[in-house]
């Protein structure tokens, strides 16, 4: 992705229509007044700081999004689409009800405290995730791949029927989620020594 000269926050604000290429590259785009109805194309906004922003709304087409800080956006309806590369961006405390992350990449994302209730992964990478603490309820297509999911709000239609959650379970919670497998572990036991008994009664 090639980038124009370094941009500025007035550069960001003053933004419209469907700006390509712009360069945010490490900006501190902090508490910033976000332009709106913006399509962001190709643009980079690697280690931007976007914390305390609001880009409900903006779009984000096929831009670089790595290690860019959304510590207490407000991301509703924001869309993240076309190959987009989150990779290893801060979403402590974001609400991102409704909004769009689609076909990009969400490895090594950290969100702790977000509302991301009603948002569309749809053939998303979430591969090592952290999502600690947040609401994913009523999530779409969200099909976690090594993610962490600790204490999260998870109900409705969070995961499509083939996915499995892969959530962390200590003390009281992974004695009791291994009763199921040491039940089924022990009926076929019981089942294989019948049958074994069975079969020498036989002969």
């Amino acid at each position: 992705m090639k980038s124009t000269n370094l941009s500025d926050r007035t550069d960001f604000e003053a933004a419209t229509g469907s700006p390509c290429s712009l360069n945010f590259r490490g900006v501190n785009l902090s508490n910033s007044t976000a332009p709106l109805d913006t399509i962001f194309i190709k643009c980079d906004f690697s280690g931007a700081d976007l914390s305390k922003t609001d880009l409900s709304g903006l779009t984000f087409r096929e831009c670089l999004l790595q290690q860019t800080d959304f510590t207490d956006c407000i991301l509703i309806g924001t869309k993240f689409t076309d190959k987009s590369d989150l990779t290893s961006a801060i979403l402590h405390r974001v609400d991102a009800k409704k909004s769009v992350f689609s076909n990009s990449n969400l490895s090594k994302v950290e969100a702790t405290d977000g509302e991301f209730n009603g948002a569309d992964f749809f053939e998303s990478k979430l591969e090592q995730s952290r999502f600690y603490r947040s609401d994913l309820t009523d999530v779409e297509n969200f099909s976690p791949d090594r993610t962490y999911i600790s204490e999260a709000v998870i109900s409705g239609k969070t995961v499509d029927k083939w996915t499995v959650l892969r959530t962390e379970y200590t003390g009281l919670n992974l004695i009791i989620s291994m009763f199921p497998a040491a039940i089924f572990v022990v009926s076929l036991l019981v089942k294989t020594y019948a049958s074994i008994a069975l079969s020498v009664s036989v002969r």
